[in-house]
């Protein structure tokens, strides 16, 4: 008879037996700081550019690289951390021939030898820094180093420092480093979200290994760096991200329908068929159960009572109900369908923060609200959104009008607007947004009639990095198959995602949207645009992978020569202080 197991009889954690310090990793998919085990940094074996010129082993830390090969790590950091991180790479063999060491930047396009060559700090084995064209940096005296020798590289504050053997570069030291004392740093005046990187320079394959604190360090770091792992990061705003977000998918019955599985009360429902070409359908509890948006390019005002099918807001999801003979439908009958569900903050309350009075659902973690607000004031009108800080993104759309869906996106600023109903580029205007960029209590508009129609009521959606939740950003793509890796920028680690809709930043591309659920495996296989009436369409994208996604298609929507956008929910958080890491899919 077959011997049964329980979990219990293969821990995920081993202890050592009979090895020395050097040889022991803490590296572990459970986080347990306090005894220096956790998910470490390693190199990104879906992010070696090219992969042909870079070879990889011992657990992803040992590197093999050929000339103007490159590898980055799989986890990004915010260079201004107040703590910093600390890491070293010691040279194997044929570091005469110019290894690069340092750190490459998200928002430069991966596999790509602008990515390689623009705006990377690095410390170089041939003494000098690697200035490109640009010569955007300038650093100290950077002496040679040969096979044996370990680098040392501290990051804080927006600050680089190197060591050779424990001897830091331009005479700062340890106790500089850990007081933040930039004066002897080689590098000052870094932002954003960054990561380590190796590049083989010249000459024959170099070879390194690279420890990020999974074992003993060559040397002690200076007082209170961070080791580049899960469990030294922050806890994320939300650790249990379905309790705000959730993908439902069902099969219509032609009557009355109880769409269940969100895990709690849904505060918004973006529902869409997936066989059949209709509409998508905008529902949320400030507007109420009965008052249905529709998106498109016509019909796109506020319908209720006959004309529209959603029934209910529920404990566990949502009802739906088929009249027959109406436009829009989100019950006929074997019709599939999709229902984006998220959780503000229950029934609204009115909010004046602004010149305008609001009224705003929004959520606990202060990330998403749901608004309603009338116009009547000519010229600046203010808006208080509810979240606890700035948005990052704003939907704006009038309830009784025809009319578009205004977008605010914080990476293009409030001189430009997008419309979540076309595939328009970003247009220019000092109006839409008042030329004012949100504040952690409103967002500015104008009241000229051009997009906002006097006295009436309008709808509004609000974004915020979420850490754990919600992420935003742009990225570049470089059109390949091999395409970028994108940390999710949520303000922290980044989280695996469940949801993710990109815009290409020029006219004539959709807002293109994939999900966990619909397409549960990697790579992302089905795709719906927001913008028009498509059903479910073959569209492979991305990699969802635990922090991030990793773009796996040419198609010029997701993945062309060109900037994009992108908004993302989380499946599970990356980690962090006691928090549950996500895993691969």
């Amino acid at each position: 008879m077959p011997q049964s197991y329980s979990p219990v009889d293969f821990p995920q954690d081993w202890s050592a037996v009979s090895m020395s310090a050097s040889s022991q990793f803490t590296d572990s998919c459970s986080d347990d700081a306090d005894n220096d085990i956790g998910n470490y940094c390693t190199w990104n074996a879906i992010c070696a550019f090219p992969s042909a010129k870079v070879t990889l082993g011992d657990g992803n830390t040992k590197a093999t690289i050929t000339p103007d090969g490159a590898i980055i790590g799989n986890q990004f950091f915010d260079v201004t951390d107040s703590d910093g991180f600390y890491w070293e790479t010691k040279f194997i063999s044929n570091v005469s021939n110019a290894e690069h060491v340092g750190i490459g930047q998200q928002t430069v396009p991966l596999n790509n030898t602008s990515y390689l060559n623009n705006g990377i700090a690095t410390y170089l084995s041939d003494g000098g820094a690697d200035h490109t064209s640009s010569d955007r940096y300038s650093g100290g005296t950077f002496p040679t180093y040969t096979d044996g020798d370990t680098i040392s590289v501290a990051v804080k504050g927006g600050a680089i420092w190197f060591a050779k053997n424990n001897t830091w570069i331009n005479g700062a030291s340890a106790a500089e480093i850990a007081a933040g004392t930039t004066t002897n740093a080689v590098f000052t005046g870094l932002t954003g979200m960054w990561t380590p990187m190796v590049r083989g320079h010249s000459g024959s394959a170099t070879v390194s290994t690279t420890n990020w604190g999974a074992s003993a360090f060559a040397y002690t770091p200076p007082t209170g760096l961070k080791r580049l792992m899960t469990a030294d990061r922050s806890a994320p705003t939300v650790t249990k991200p379905d309790d705000f977000f959730n993908t439902l998918l069902y099969t219509g019955n032609g009557g009355t329908l109880a769409v269940t599985g969100a895990g709690f009360q849904p505060d918004f429902v973006w529902l869409k068929c997936r066989s059949v070409a209709t509409n998508w359908n905008v529902v949320d509890v400030v507007r109420g159960a009965d008052a249905m948006l529709r998106m498109a390019s016509s019909t796109n005002t506020e319908q209720s009572g006959a004309n529209q099918e959603f029934e209910s807001f529920d404990s566990d999801g949502f009802t739906v109900i088929h009249h027959g003979g109406v436009v829009e439908e989100l019950n006929r009958s074997g019709a599939t369908y999709v229902g984006y569900c998220m959780k503000a903050g229950g029934s609204p309350s009115s909010n004046v923060q602004g010149n305008v009075t609001s009224s705003v659902s929004a959520a606990s973690h202060g990330g998403f609200s749901i608004g309603t607000f009338t116009t009547g004031t000519t010229g600046a009108i203010t808006i208080g959104h509810g979240l606890s800080r700035a948005p990052g993104m704003i939907i704006v759309k009038d309830r009784v009008s025809t009319g578009q869906y205004w977008t605010f996106l914080e990476s293009q600023g409030a001189g430009k607007y997008l419309t979540l109903n076309t595939t328009d580029a970003p247009a220019s205007s000092t109006a839409v947004w008042n030329n004012t960029a949100p504040t952690a209590t409103v967002f500015s508009t104008q009241d000229n009639g051009a997009w906002l129609t006097a006295n009436n009521s309008h709808v509004f959606y609000a974004f915020a990095k979420t850490p754990g939740l919600i992420g935003m950003g742009t990225y570049t793509g470089n059109g390949s198959a091999d395409g970028a890796f994108i940390q999710v920028d949520d303000g922290a680690s980044g989280f695996k995602p469940a949801w993710v809709m990109v815009k290409r930043l020029e006219a004539g591309y959709a807002w293109h949207i994939q999900d966990a659920v619909r397409s549960p495996y990697n790579p992302t296989a089905l795709g719906l645009n927001a913008n028009d009436t498509g059903t479910d369409s073959a569209s492979t994208a991305y990699d969802f992978i635990a922090n991030g996604f990793k773009l796996r298609t040419t198609d010029g929507g997701y993945n062309g020569s060109a900037s994009y956008m992108y908004l993302a929910f989380a499946e599970d958080p990356f980690g962090g202080d006691g928090v549950a890491q996500a895993r691969a899919r």
